[in-house]
């Protein structure tokens, strides 16, 4: 609380304890606070931290990937626009935290980088890549999300792709439909897709 009030009362200064204070445990509510806090100063025109830069002198993984992810709220146009250079981080967590903030930003800009780093990603990644071009939703890959939804030995990958593919505007739901009806003769694939389905009738629920 005190590391707080000092960036919020100082003017010259204010994150003079943040690196320090970053390197330590946080819970999710400690997070969660900081978060508010950063939109207050947002919202108050108040100097706002470089993020990409404070994370070049942190060590703590978690606090690493929450100020890559608070990019997309608070960043700078710049740090914004750099996001894709973490997508081939040698840290995991890290290019995670760089998709998730792409695809809270729906940037075009920078979604040709994201698909260009798919192959070169362990399996839980590429999921975070599908969710970034489904989030951006350019209506370009849809035959990319069938690719992936064939050719990927992951359960939780195919589902990712199905999901994505069923949410990716006409040409990607007529190409589910399509899926649909090749697989039926595979029961898990058949299952696989019903719950896709059931997934969206739920979520349509949550909005009467």
């Amino acid at each position: 609380m005190a590391r707080m009030c000092h960036v919020i009362s100082s003017q010259a200064d204010p994150y003079h304890y943040f690196i320090s204070d970053l390197e330590n445990e946080h819970g999710v509510w400690r997070l969660m606070m900081l978060h508010r806090l950063f939109a207050w100063l947002w919202a108050n025109d108040r100097q706002m931290p470089q993020f990409l830069i404070l994370t070049e002198n942190i060590e703590n993984e978690e606090s690493v990937r929450f100020l890559i992810e608070e990019v997309a709220y608070w960043g700078s146009e710049r740090e914004k626009a750099a996001l894709h250079t973490l997508f081939l981080s040698p840290n995991y967590t890290y290019r995670t935290a760089a998709l998730h903030a792409v695809a809270l930003l729906h940037d075009a800009s920078q979604e040709q980088a994201a698909l260009d780093s798919y192959d070169q990603q362990p399996e839980s990644v590429r999921r975070e890549v599908l969710r970034v071009l489904a989030a951006i939703n350019s209506g370009k890959h849809v035959d990319f999300f069938v690719h992936a939804y064939r050719t990927s030995s992951s359960k939780e990958t195919r589902e990712v792709a199905l999901a994505c593919l069923y949410s990716y505007g006409s040409a990607g739901r007529y190409a589910f439909e399509e899926l649909r009806g090749e697989v039926l003769e595979s029961k898990t694939d058949r299952v696989l897709l019903d719950q896709i389905d059931a997934m969206a009738i739920i979520n349509q629920m949550r909005m009467l």
